[in-house]
């Protein structure tokens, strides 16, 4: 019961992903790039293919790393070299809180300010050289 919980739910963060990606996230979805726990886009995905138990794959050209049984799951979308906004990577994750849970969306863009803001709203500030 545990997995198709689980399951439905990462099936959801991929889903909700993807009309961001297409038009643009709305700026009350995207966190501030610093909640990435990661120094830069290279070092997140480097330490989430070596991390146990997670799972890898790409589509439509994106690398997606779902890591669903930590303590804190969350589906990671790496975005294609192909994409004007590369490199970049999308945290999507659910929080529960005493009003119910909510889907959390956190964007590093080391893209130009230009692409960022464009893709993720002005709030995105690009972490290339530094965070």
């Amino acid at each position: 019961m545990k997995h198709l919980r689980v399951g439905f739910a990462a099936l959801l963060l991929l889903r909700s992903v993807s009309p961001h990606l297409a038009q643009g996230a709305d700026s009350t979805d995207v966190l501030d790039a610093a909640s990435i726990e990661y120094a830069s886009v290279a070092d997140a995905l480097t330490a989430l293919k070596a991390k146990p138990g997670v799972k890898v794959r790409t589509q439509g050209g994106m690398i997606i790393i779902e890591d669903l049984d930590s303590a804190h799951p969350a589906t990671w979308i790496f975005l294609p070299e192909t994409h004007p906004a590369y490199p970049t990577v999308i945290k999507r994750s659910i929080s529960n809180t005493k009003d119910g849970a909510f889907m959390e969306t956190r964007v590093k863009c080391e893209a130009s300010q230009e692409v960022c803001d464009k893709y993720f709203g002005g709030d995105q500030k690009p972490s290339s050289g530094g965070v």
